[in-house]
């Protein structure tokens, strides 16, 4: 019985996570006979440990995103929840966000470009928190990007070329072809003017 009842205590005193709890066992017999032996265990609460995450660079417009990671040595591990905190100084990424698993995610908007920000990224057990203020940088969109851009919307629309899903594109030449003149009456409402494509 004094056997179980030691693997009990020294079980409980490697598991539970409690802050500044105080756990007792009494242990019949305590070793000497009609005596009784009382273990006493303080048990503390392991503080989280966030991973390194370090500067990060972003064009404006485009996402930046990464996950934050942290360790907990409890066991059970404690559940641990990521939350951004705005720094002493500098300027906070407005719109961005991190999820309680810890997924960062932030489109710097136009107005947002070359500049630099700062946030802090905390993780906490709902007790022991740790934390890293890292630095963005947001550059303005190179100029390959933004000749893709251009491009996209002032080309006329494409079509393969082969046929299939394998086949090339070309741009496709907008044309015109005038038909017959045409004569309108003035004031007679509206009008239609054939054979023009």
């Amino acid at each position: 019985m004094k056997k179980i009842l030691q693997s009990l205590i020294f079980f409980l005193a490697g598991v539970l996570s409690v802050q500044a709890q105080t756990l007792l066992g009494t242990i019949p017999g305590g070793g000497s006979p009609g005596k009784e032996t009382i273990i006493k265990f303080t048990l503390t609460n392991a503080v989280p440990v966030l991973s390194n995450i370090g500067s990060k660079s972003v064009n404006k417009l485009q996402q930046l995103s990464f996950t934050a990671r942290a360790t907990d040595s409890d066991r059970p591990a404690s559940v641990l929840m990521f939350t951004l905190a705005h720094p002493s100084s500098g300027n906070f990424p407005a719109g961005a966000t991190i999820s309680s698993s810890g997924v960062f995610s932030w489109i710097p908007n136009a107005a947002q470009g070359s500049a630099t920000y700062r946030v802090i990224i905390r993780v906490s057990d709902f007790s022991n928190t740790d934390e890293e203020e890292i630095e963005i940088s947001v550059a303005e969109a190179s100029k390959s990007v933004k000749s893709a851009i251009i491009s996209a919307l002032l080309l006329p629309p494409e079509e393969p070329v082969g046929g299939g899903g394998g086949g090339s594109y070309v741009n496709i030449v907008p044309s015109f072809i005038k038909g017959a003149d045409q004569v309108i009456s003035e004031d007679a409402g509206a009008q239609s003017v054939s054979s023009w494509a």
